[in-house]
């Protein structure tokens, strides 16, 4: 749950907020103590259950469709902002959320066990299906950016209204 509840809300911070913001750095700072403690979890097994894949792996490594399907999550930018499972395009529910992580200038390197574990993950044709190309990527980083804004925009007309 730690990629649904902390991870996945840090990286739609990352997509959205102003790269010298506060905001930013602060997400930046607690995917950091993510990685750290996925690190730590992982320890010097090959996956988070031993060595075999798990669903420990599906989780932390595949995508962000259990966060939006499981409940509207709340990207930092406001508490109040919620998105829907159908406000992300179909092309975009399919983010590799660890594996993704350098396209948003979050280098595993500092993670060497972490950055194998992704590497290995990104082997298997089933994650390859699942990564996004560059372009479904800046796809879904341009879409996150507007669902912000429009989340953001009704939220104010609710607050104007009352």
């Amino acid at each position: 749950m730690v990629t649904t509840n902390e991870l996945f809300p840090k990286v739609i911070s990352l997509i959205y907020e102003n790269k010298t913001s506060l905001k930013f750095t602060q997400a930046k700072q607690h995917i950091d103590k993510i990685l750290k403690f996925f690190t730590e979890t992982l320890g010097d097994r090959s996956f988070f259950g031993g060595e075999q894949l798990s669903l420990a792996e599906i989780v932390a490594g595949s995508t962000a469709l259990p966060a939006i399907r499981q409940y509207s999550f709340s990207p930092c930018p406001s508490p109040i902002i919620t998105f829907s499972f159908w406000d992300v395009p179909h092309s975009c529910r399919k983010c590799c959320i660890v594996p993704g992580l350098p396209n948003l200038g979050i280098s595993l390197d500092h993670y060497p066990k972490l950055h194998d574990w992704s590497e290995n993950l990104m082997q298997r044709p089933a994650w390859q299906k699942t990564a996004l190309s560059p372009e479904e990527f800046e796809d879904f980083k341009r879409r996150v950016k507007v669902l912000v804004k429009l989340r953001q925009r009704q939220n104010s007309w609710g607050k104007s209204a009352n």
